[in-house]
């Protein structure tokens, strides 16, 4: 979650514009399931590479388990305990003995410089200066979900090494950035809201 540009400003122009869809989001909870779906045609903009990630997603999963050895299973939303209007959504949860122990988030890159920065990358740290959007996904979901892990992985069917795989552990400092933004930001809705 990038900062503003000014010392003083909590969130960039990105951030201030995600968080304007958020507070429009709040407007459509009373649509019917039929008329949400029909809404979300309208104003869907996926790409192709887009939808290719959604339609590699279970090969990746599975490629993930094989590899490691974990057992993960789909999931939906999931809401913090003690945030309101803050939910994550991981693509898979990997589970011990029937115990949620971790959540897996999926992405399937294909475009060549895309795929090398994370092949070249080796930590969490390293994903963050990629693309911090993604890091801060992954700590969203050890929070609502309340876990200490999230596997990140990166994969490519056309690549020689198809599955890349960073491990995120949960970093309370980083928690409290999050949840303090969240914070924030419901608090700016809030206030638009009531103007």
């Amino acid at each position: 979650m990038g900062k503003g540009r000014s010392k003083d400003a909590i969130f960039s122009v990105t951030g201030l514009s995600y968080i304007k869809k958020k507070a429009g989001e709040r407007h459509l909870k009373d649509l019917s399931d039929e008329k949400l779906m029909e809404y979300i045609q309208y104003v869907n903009r996926q790409s192709m590479m887009m939808a290719y990630g959604s339609e590699m997603e279970a090969v990746a999963a599975a490629a993930y388990s094989e590899q490691t050895g974990a057992e993960v299973i789909e999931t939906t939303l999931h809401l913090a305990d003690n945030l309101s209007h803050f939910g994550s959504s991981p693509d898979r949860l990997i589970v011990n003995n029937g115990q949620i122990v971790g959540c897996l988030e999926i992405k399937n890159i294909i475009t060549p410089e895309r795929w090398y920065e994370y092949y070249a990358a080796k930590t969490a740290e390293d994903i963050k200066a990629i693309n911090a959007e993604y890091y801060w996904q992954c700590y969203a979901h050890m929070i609502c979900v309340g876990v200490n892990t999230c596997d990140f992985i990166v994969y490519n069917e056309f690549a020689d090494q198809k599955l890349l795989k960073f491990t995120f552990d949960y970093d309370p400092n980083e928690s409290t950035e999050l949840i303090t933004k969240v914070i924030a930001a419901d608090n700016m809705i809030e206030e638009w809201e009531q103007a």
